[in-house]
């Protein structure tokens, strides 16, 4: 069964927990979602940052809950 989430609906329900933030140019940030706006722009509780050598590119962002 396939189910599709709203994108909104799907941070909502992260708020408070533990996440990795992965931008498509090699950047990456481990912390806790605080807040998300209407325009999907999400604040963290940053405990990680991992800066690529190679960051020339165009930055996209994927998004997935950290294991507890």
């Amino acid at each position: 069964m396939c189910l599709r989430l709203n994108c909104k609906l799907f941070l909502n329900r992260l708020s408070g927990k533990l996440l990795i933030v992965k931008l498509k140019c090699r950047i990456e940030y481990k912390g806790y979602l605080i807040s998300m706006d209407g325009y999907m722009n999400i604040q963290l509780k940053i405990l990680y940052t991992k800066l690529s050598k190679d960051n020339s590119q165009e930055c996209n962002c994927q998004i997935q809950e950290f294991p507890s």
